[in-house]
């Protein structure tokens, strides 16, 4: 099963509100959704370094950061001006 469940336990939070992820040494980075019914999602993020990317892709990055510093920016865009993407 793809999504099966890894492990599953309660945790309580320590004096300064925290909680330990217990099994998980490798990953040190997370995105957390808080829903309103109090549901809280964690996925872990796994930043790429520069040297993964293509030559192709490496340049395009580049020239867009001298582009945003330089004041090259695009306009907003508007989804609902795109109906057929």
């Amino acid at each position: 099963m793809k999504n099966a469940v890894v492990q599953e336990y309660d945790v309580s939070l320590d004096n300064k509100k925290r909680c330990v992820i217990r099994g998980i040494p490798t990953i040190s980075r997370y995105h957390v959704q808080v829903w309103k019914t109090g549901k809280i999602v964690m996925e872990p993020r796994i930043l790429a370094s520069v040297e993964d990317l293509s030559e192709r892709a490496q340049n395009r990055l580049l020239e867009s950061i001298k582009n945003f510093k330089a004041g090259k920016v695009g306009g907003t865009f508007n989804p609902k001006e795109f109906p057929d993407i």
